[in-house]
């Protein structure tokens, strides 16, 4: 039975799950360094992250507060320092290691304390790797003993892992980068393929790769627009995301794409669409560069209340007959670690891949 509830505090967010599939809290990507995030964004995030520390107890919260100050100074200098960037991101994992390790501690005045370091954790993500609190955002708590079903608010992006997929409790981390517009082909991944939106950063905390495959499915702005593909390249779209570091973390069976000089970092996913996927996108409305909710003055409870209605009416629309459009529109690919997500066109360069298949205009 599906259900929806208010997440956790003070900026509510959807979840919805089934009785066999625990789906996470329902709340942009990675380019680094990169200062995309308004100053109102930035504030109202670290106004949040002071809040959600406090329900810890205090020997915890002076903790994490100084770890996250930490991470606060190595971010501002990584804004013009990659290797200080890439510092801040390893500590700000190692702060929400801590955090998810001591989670049953808090003690929130509302939702789980499990919920309240799920929203912690987002929120320091979503400040250090850039976006928007209003995003097309979610975060989940993955279990050794259990799957998990992650679908953004919007429906534009899903995560499915089955039982099994880690051995320590991890909180899953997907946000969308709709705030910084590349040009038409590129994108957050380094490759001379032509990239297109939607892009989606997805972190595991702590991180490391998964001890078995999990799906990804994530939709692309309409045949024909200005950013979606064209009739033609449309069958040659394929997920791809940053080649791990290490080979014995490739996917199997799928493309890496690596050169000495650097113009190729990319790992192209096999297809792999779990039905847990199958019909939960709702492509219709994906644009890039993706608007910004605009919450104005309203209160955290009616920020959530309007989060709720919108999933409820994408909810209605699976209720109803439709069409294999999002599935379409928004094709899946099996992983096995994390980082940026969208799709490339594998035709699209001098060295297209095996697989390319040229079509008849």
């Amino acid at each position: 039975m599906r259900r929806l509830f208010l997440g956790v505090i003070l900026l509510a967010t959807l979840a919805a799950c089934t009785d066999s599939t625990p789906t996470g809290t329902r709340a942009p990507a990675l380019k680094s360094p990169r200062a995309t995030v308004s100053t109102a964004d930035q504030s109202e995030l670290l106004a949040e992250i002071a809040d959600l520390i406090a329900f810890w107890p205090k020997s915890l919260a002076k903790s994490f507060t100084s770890k996250w100050n930490d991470v606060l100074k190595l971010y501002q200098a990584g804004l013009t320092d990659p290797a200080k960037a890439a510092e801040a991101k390893k500590k700000l994992a190692e702060l929400a290691t801590l955090i998810l390790k001591n989670a049953s501690l808090a003690n929130p005045n509302t939702g789980t304390p499990e919920e309240a370091a799920e929203k912690l954790i987002l929120d320091m993500v979503l400040y250090v790797y850039g976006g928007s609190a209003g995003g097309d955002n979610v975060t989940g708590l993955l279990l050794p003993d259990q799957e998990l079903t992650l679908i953004t608010p919007r429906g534009w992006a899903g995560l499915h892992f089955g039982v099994g997929s880690t051995n320590v409790p991890r909180i899953i981390v997907v946000t969308q980068n709709g705030n910084e517009d590349y040009p038409v082909c590129d994108g957050p991944l380094l490759t001379e393929l032509c990239q297109y939106p939607l892009f989606y950063n997805i972190e595991s905390f702590p991180g490391g790769r998964l001890l078995q495959l999990a799906q990804v499915a994530i939709c692309h702005p309409p045949e024909g627009s200005e950013r979606g593909p064209s009739a033609a390249n449309h069958p040659n779209l394929r997920l791809a995301h940053t080649k791990p570091a290490k080979a014995a973390d490739y996917t199997p069976n799928s493309s890496i794409r690596d050169t000495p000089a650097s113009q190729e970092n990319i790992e192209i996913l096999p297809w792999g669409l779990n039905l847990s996927l199958t019909g939960q996108l709702d492509c219709d409305g994906a644009d890039y560069p993706t608007p910004v909710i605009d919450e104005g003055p309203v209160s955290v409870l009616q920020r959530g209340l309007r989060l709720a209605s919108a999933f409820a009416s994408r909810v209605g629309k699976f209720l109803t007959p439709k069409s294999a459009y999002a599935i379409d529109q928004g094709a899946g690919g099996s992983f096995l670690s994390f980082s940026p997500f969208n799709y490339v066109d594998i035709c699209s360069s001098a060295n297209p891949e095996p697989s390319c298949i040229i079509y008849p205009d």
